[in-house]
């Protein structure tokens, strides 16, 4: 298996976990699970191979094609090698790890039951507590 990613220390800002002692054990679990699936859902199989051979020890690609999707970008569309819906626009990526990130915290979020909040991710404090699996909980407006 390819070296991952991502690590339980990229869960900073939006995509923040509570930590206990099971979290990063849990948030292995499903990054292992998820992230080549959605490396080969972004890219297709024959490139998310040549992308997931071409990550280091740290799990950062080492070519500058893989370089260029791997890191945020943001550039002006004055050329033809866009869709013409494109044209006179700006085409903006947080890049794969951040995309990969929130798709690993969004599974880790649904399967631990967290009630995403203002306040910050919370789950239930009490064993005789009733989770609720309102699925309102995971969406954003």
């Amino acid at each position: 298996m390819p070296l991952p990613i991502l690590d339980i220390s990229d869960c900073t800002g939006t995509a923040q976990l509570q930590v206990d002692t099971q979290t990063e054990t849990k948030f292995d679990v499903i990054r292992d699970e998820r992230e080549n699936s959605y490396i080969y859902k972004l890219l297709g199989a024959e490139l998310g191979n040549l992308f997931i051979a071409d990550l280091d020890v740290n799990g950062v690609p080492q070519t500058a094609r893989f370089t260029t999707i791997y890191e945020a970008f943001a550039e002006d569309v004055t050329t033809g090698v866009y869709p013409s819906w494109c044209n006179g626009g700006i085409i903006e990526s947080k890049g794969i790890k951040y995309y990969l990130l929130n798709v690993v915290w969004f599974y880790f979020a649904r399967n631990n039951q967290m009630l995403v909040t203002a306040g910050g991710n919370m789950s239930a404090a009490s064993q005789n507590s009733t989770p609720n699996n309102d699925s309102f909980a995971l969406v954003r407006m």
